[in-house]
């Protein structure tokens, strides 16, 4: 979703960012995931009850849907 604003911002055509993303598989969760990889740290010094906050507030400020963020940090959880 930011990736898209950006683009329409820097005067890419809506045509053609939708012609782009309609045939690029993007796996959002996994992107997600990587993303919150990068936070470990600062997630782990995070306490139990608000290191969900912390983590779907983040992703979301990067352009990530609630549900996409939310899955994201139960997949990060698990792997943990």
């Amino acid at each position: 979703m930011l990736l898209k604003r950006e683009l329409k911002l820097k005067g890419v055509s809506q045509e053609f960012i939708d012609e782009y993303f309609a045939k690029t598989d993007l796996d959002e969760a996994e992107l997600a995931l990587q993303a919150l990889s990068s936070k470990q740290r600062q997630l782990d010094r995070t306490e139990d009850k608000k290191r969900f906050k912390v983590a779907v507030d983040y992703l979301m400020r990067r352009g990530f849907s609630y549900d996409t963020a939310k899955k994201a940090f139960e997949q990060f959880m698990q792997m943990r």
